[in-house]
Parts: C-alpha cells; sequence; structure tokens
C-alpha cells in the first residue's frame, strides 16, 4: 500500500446443504431424507489509484463459480472527485449478476394455508447498474456537523428472481425469472450530528 495505489484480493465460498424429511406429503415413497445441495466460490480484486488530491478511481472484477450454473462474471468502476474541502462527486457503473439461493430454488412449504415453493430451472439474473452521488459535509463546529447526500440510480436486469402469485384462490407463489426489471431513483439525503446527538431526514 502507498499514497497512490492499493490492491486488495480476496474470496466468498458458501456451501449450503438442506434436507427434507421422507414423511413429506411429497417425499412419502422415498425411505431416507431428500438432500439438496448448492455451493458458490467467488473470487474477487479491486485497487485504489489515486491520481492526484482531487482524482481517484477503484476498478474491480469478480469471478463466481457454482456447481450448477455457468460461471458468472462481474466488472465494476468507480470514480471519485472531490471538489473542495467540503464537496465529493462519485459515480459507479457495473455490471449486476446474481445466481439463484438455496431457498429460491429448493424452498417447499406447503400445507392448508401456504403454498411457496422453490425452483429448480431459475436461470441467474444478469444485468447493469449505475449509481450518481453528489455529498456536501459541513462542519459547523468541533460538535456540529450536517452532511447532504444527492443520489441517482439506475438498474436494469434480465431475468431477475421473484417470487410470483401464480394462483389468488388459493393462494400459490413461485420463484420464476423475471424477463425484463428496470428501476431508476433518486434521494436525497441530510444527516446531522451535535454532539451526542444524530439524526437524519
Amino acid at each position: 500500500k502507498n499514497d497512490y495505489f492499493d490492491f486488495q484480493f480476496g474470496y466468498e465460498i458458501d456451501q449450503t446443504r438442506g434436507y427434507a424429511s421422507p414423511a413429506s406429503f411429497e417425499y412419502q415413497q422415498n425411505t431416507s431424507p431428500i438432500v439438496r445441495e448448492i455451493g458458490t466460490y467467488d473470487f474477487f480484486a479491486s485497487s485504489e489509484i489515486n491520481l492526484n488530491d482531487q482524482l481517484s478511481f477503484r476498478p474491480g472484477a469478480r469471478v463466481m463459480f457454482s456447481e450448477q450454473f455457468d460461471t458468472q462474471y462481474v466488472v465494476s468502476l468507480s470514480a471519485k472527485y472531490l471538489l473542495g474541502k467540503e464537496w465529493e462527486l462519485r459515480g459507479i457503473v457495473g455490471t449486476s449478476p446474481r445466481l439463484p439461493n438455496f431457498n429460491e430454488m429448493y424452498s417447499f412449504l406447503v400445507d392448508v394455508n401456504h403454498n411457496v415453493q422453490g425452483n429448480e430451472n431459475l436461470s441467474p439474473e444478469n444485468g447493469v447498474s449505475a449509481f450518481l452521488h453528489l455529498k456536501r459535509n459541513w462542519k459547523l463546529n468541533n460538535s456540529s456537523s450536517i452532511e447532504q447526500k444527492l443520489s441517482l440510480w439506475n438498474i436494469e436486469l434480465k431475468d431477475k428472481i421473484e417470487l410470483v402469485d401464480l394462483n389468488t384462490n388459493p393462494k400459490k407463489y413461485l420463484y420464476q425469472n423475471i424477463d425484463s426489471y428496470k428501476v431508476h431513483g433518486i434521494t436525497y439525503m441530510n444527516q446531522f450530528k451535535t454532539g451526542n446527538f444524530d439524526g437524519g431526514i
């Protein structure tokens, strides 16, 4: 690590196993527990590059391996620009794949009041997201400060995983892929601190 360049490398491993009792009516023809297992293995790297005191970049990449799905790749780039001592402008853009989790694939809750089922045929989510943040920090005195933040974002996904209502009466839910999902947003936030008191609007 130095003042101009910082590098980070890491991994994330998730192994989930679940069981269904042979007493469950879905599996009554079996004499031993039904086992379901899902594993994901991710490796990621990112670096922060400080061009000067005002401008910095952070590129990043992640590779997602799974026993059930094809390898997924994530890339992102964020940039930060300091406008004096009080203002900060930050932009982030990247791909946003997500693998189905254990509950979305294998959950099964069916009785007289519920019908919520996983879906072993789910596909991974894929998409692109972009965020833009403008922040200002006001230091009023040694014990009081105000932070204002304006954020804009755009997220576009293909095959978004959702719990879909298939039937109204009786209720029936199934995890499915949504062909196209888009969301655009804007937020304006004020966070203030004075002494031991914190608040926000």
